[in-house]
């Protein structure tokens, strides 16, 4: 069985996702360039303590530079951490288009 955090197995007692997560290295180009967009801008609205170590280094380009050079390290946190797909979620809802 295929998790979330990338180990196999049941999760743990008490974790659960409310949805499968994708295996993001078989999702097309165009969707992880967009994910990765939207990462790159979250980030550039987050307070730099909150900012995964990993890509602090990327908070300091604009968001269109953290998405082109960064889209890796983007795409690599949000498949590796549910916080920070939350957190991005999170800034999603707030800034972007109004449904």
């Amino acid at each position: 069985m295929s998790r979330s955090d990338g180990r196999s197995g049941p999760p743990e007692e008490g974790a659960a996702e409310p949805f499968d997560v994708p295996d993001w290295e078989r999702l097309p180009d165009a969707v992880r360039a967009r994910l990765a967009e939207l990462a790159a801008a979250a980030v550039g609205g987050m307070p730099l303590a909150e900012v995964p170590v990993a890509l602090r280094r990327l908070a300091r380009f604009t968001p269109a530079k953290r998405a082109k050079l960064g889209a890796q390290p983007l795409t690599s946190e949000l498949a590796a951490s549910a916080a920070f797909r939350a957190t991005v979620v999170a800034w999603w809802d707030e800034h972007g288009p109004a449904s």
